[in-house]
């Protein structure tokens, strides 16, 4: 498949955004792990195996919220 970065910044922007109005726990979560360097499918992994396959929803978003936050770190730099 082809690559869409524009598009990927996008959806990953507006789901940390999205997680953090409409699931705070889950936002402090997700930052919490990328700040102790877990890599954002070792958190979608995770909260889907906690989830189940009925919210996975849930865990796309926390997915790439994890992944904006992983760029924004690493903008940071």
């Amino acid at each position: 498949m082809k690559k869409m970065p524009e598009i990927d910044a996008a959806v990953q922007s507006d789901d940390w955004e999205y997680i953090q109005v409409h699931a705070p726990l889950y936002a402090d979560a997700v930052q919490s792990r990328i700040d102790k360097g877990d890599l954002p499918k070792e958190i979608y992994r995770y909260i889907l195996h906690l989830v189940g396959p009925a919210r996975e929803p849930i865990a796309l978003r926390c997915l790439h919220a994890a992944e904006y936050l992983v760029l924004e770190k690493e903008a940071g730099s």
